[in-house]
């Protein structure tokens, strides 16, 4: 069972009306998203969606859809929106997970599908905050990781007990603490502790083996760590005086080669303390989420990541890739990245698998707030059309604008066009592009000239060459009118609507300068290849016509 689309609308950094989607089609998404491009909102959808209790978290009591509108949105009317959904729809048909301000959280509905309900249990969501629950949170002493491992990680492990065959240590945890007694009067209370007691102290120890094993071996897979951990339990134990627990322990101990600090989190450096963080959290959910065994109700298993890899270095986040790849082979894997290299470093690696579908978002100023623009191997201009068709002209405007800027950024690539120095090459507007390329030119070769000399040698002439312009005058003008209407900031908060016709008009104009560099750039491929094809039929002295014998090449 693997998740098909993603659709947002009104919610977070999403505006409405019109709908946002992750396109996946059953793959895995990697997605790069600059600050402000809504690349934390789809985490925070996804966490809401299906966690809202999560602790993780610190969100507290679950909150409505209204709580995560868009704070801009407005309608045609300019008041704001008060729709929107977070909605994911699965490759079965009939099971789609929805929220909306209408909509309860489907998942976790009384009537929904069991496929939903097992579904929401079998994601993993993991940001670079809530990888400081085994560092940076715990600020003097050991590290107690009891309530991490206990309430989130092994939550829904399934375990063995007197109770159920299929009771989870999330489960079985709550009823060990509701043994607490509220009086002390009788006997009958000290019986049920000591068997609470006896029941937790057997089953924490084993799992918690379990998972120091795993631990330990995708630290392995990370190059220099030099690093092993243990996970030890407390005791439980209840006391009578203070009527409470005591023993609610998981220590963490680290030993780097030989060296085991007593406060780690102060010890080690933070490739090693993210390395340590990633592989517990991987190996926990791993471990808690099992494959389905045959007969079993399917559900889909997902494992979203966003920034999780920021303390490493490349050396080490490369064998991530190689971790998710073989370990979570089975899941649907959603990376999420600020770092541009990186991104395009685990695109290259990933791809070849066929089973990875790449994004891209960028945000851009439209009115009075920002709107993010998210980038998949579709066409931009189409985009830009659907949204002209129905009506939401700002959107088509901002749509044409980052066709406008791929264009000239690919054509200036191309040509090898100079372009305005900037410190920060995200300080290369629009216009210093348009600027370097309007007038930019291109050499062409005019056709060879022969002439014959004595004994009848034809020899070559030095090729002359001549400049065109790589766009039309007419097309200049006609982008000109366009980049005054649309595609220059469109900063103004007004409704654009009046201008619908101009924006329609530079949508084709876009088009028009997309096909026209792309075409030169065509022509000045073919013409190398003829001037390549002349030389090699000159060393191999082959003549290049039947009017010129053994051409002598002068140039």
């Amino acid at each position: 069972m693997k998740i098909q689309k993603i659709i947002l609308n009104n919610f977070r950094g999403f505006p409405g009306p019109l709908d946002y989607e992750f396109k996946l089609n059953g793959n895995n998404l990697l997605l790069f998203g600059e600050n402000g491009s809504g690349k934390s909102s789809l985490y925070r959808a996804l966490v809401e969606l299906f966690q809202p209790d999560n602790l993780l978290t610190k969100s507290g009591a679950k909150k409505p859809f209204s709580s995560f509108r868009n704070a801009f949105a407005r309608d045609n009317n300019n008041q704001l929106l008060a729709t929107g959904k977070v909605r994911i729809e699965f490759d079965r048909p009939e099971l789609t997970a929805e929220w909306s301000e209408t909509q309860e959280r489907s998942p976790h509905m009384q009537d929904a599908p069991t496929e939903l309900n097992l579904t929401a249990r079998s994601i993993g969501c993991l940001d670079y905050r809530a990888m400081l629950e085994t560092n940076f949170v715990h600020r003097h002493g050991r590290v107690n990781l009891f309530s991490l491992i206990v309430e989130h990680l092994l939550a829904h492990i399934p375990i063995s007990s007197h109770r159920k065959s299929d009771e989870t240590l999330g489960i079985a945890w709550k009823r060990v603490l509701a043994v607490k007694p509220s009086s002390h009067r009788g006997s009958r209370w000290r019986n049920r502790v000591k068997n609470a007691e006896a029941f937790w102290n057997n089953t924490l120890p084993p799992l918690l083996g379990l998972l120091t094993d795993e631990v330990n071996k995708l630290l392995g897979d990370f190059k220099a760590t030099g690093l092993t951990v243990k996970l030890t339990p407390g005791t439980l134990k209840y006391s009578e005086t203070a009527r409470k627990f005591y023993g609610m322990d998981v220590w963490l101990d680290a030993t780097l080669n030989t060296e085991t600090p007593e406060e780690p989190q102060h010890f080690l450096n933070e490739a090693r303390l993210s390395a340590l963080a990633l592989s517990l959290f991987l190996a926990g959910y791993k471990m808690s989420i099992h494959e389905p065994s045959p007969g079993e109700i399917e559900s889909a298993r997902v494992l979203v990541l966003d920034d999780v890899l920021i303390g490493l270095d490349m050396d080490n986040r490369v064998p991530v890739l190689d971790i998710l790849r073989n370990l979570f082979a089975t899941w649907q894997i959603l990376l999420l990245t600020h770092d541009r290299p990186w991104f395009e470093i685990a695109k290259q690696r990933l791809r070849p698998g066929g089973n990875w579908q790449a994004f891209e978002a960028y945000s851009r100023r439209v009115g009075d707030h920002e709107q993010p623009i998210v980038l998949d191997d579709s066409d931009l201009l189409l985009r830009a059309l659907e949204y002209f068709e129905v009506g939401h002209v700002k959107s088509a405007a901002v749509y044409a604008r980052e066709q406008f800027e791929v264009t000239l950024k690919w054509a200036c690539e191309t040509f090898a066009i100079p372009v305005r120095f900037r410190t920060s090459f995200r300080d290369v507007k629009a216009n210093d592009l348009w600027t370097a390329l309007k007038d930019a030119q291109r050499k062409i070769p005019l056709p060879a000239e022969y002439c014959t000399i004595a004994a009848g040698k034809t020899i070559r002439l030095p090729v002359k060459s001549q400049s065109v312009r790589i766009i039309p005058e007419k097309l200049v003008e006609r982008v000109g009118y366009a980049l005054s209407w649309v595609l220059n900031p469109l900063s103004h908060s007004e409704p654009v609507s009046r201008y619908s016709r101009e924006i329609e008009d530079a949508i084709f104009a876009v088009d028009e300068l997309d096909r026209t560099v792309r075409q030169s750039a065509l022509d000045a491929h073919n013409e190398l290849i003829l001037q390549r094809r002349f030389l090699v039929g000159l060393l191999k002295r082959k003549p290049v016509s039947s009017e010129v014998e053994n051409p002598v090449d002068l140039a």
